[in-house]
């Protein structure tokens, strides 16, 4: 396996275990927000460096590590709606989209070569 492959998914990990402590009370948005950041540009980095070079196993494993990284953000829209911040929610897909627009122009670009 990729060891690349390997770094996405203990980042989702640990974005899992945050979202956990999250939903007991015991911690705040803040943290699981930055272990969703670098869960997502982990994912990115290594759907950029591997694009088409992926064995199939890990192309699997990278499909998972994309809808979990979704419904990560199905359980932050939830959570923000309950506690009163869907404009955080907003605002922070907003910026999402703009960045995910420039990763998937630079992807398209490294797949045509």
């Amino acid at each position: 396996m990729i060891g690349e492959v390997v770094a996405v998914l203990s980042a989702l990990k640990a974005l899992n275990d945050g979202i956990k402590t999250v939903k007991e009370g015991k911690g705040n948005l803040d943290t699981i927000l930055g272990s969703w950041a670098d869960a997502d540009e982990k994912y990115n980095e290594v759907e950029k460096a591997k694009a088409g070079a992926m064995s199939y196993k890990d192309a699997l494993k990278m499909e998972s590590a994309k809808r979990q990284l979704q419904n990560f953000d199905q359980q932050l829209k939830d959570i923000c709606m309950m506690q009163g911040q869907y404009d955080l929610y907003t605002s922070i897909k907003k910026r999402m989209e703009e960045s995910r627009y420039a990763h998937e122009k630079e992807l398209r670009i490294i797949k045509k070569r």
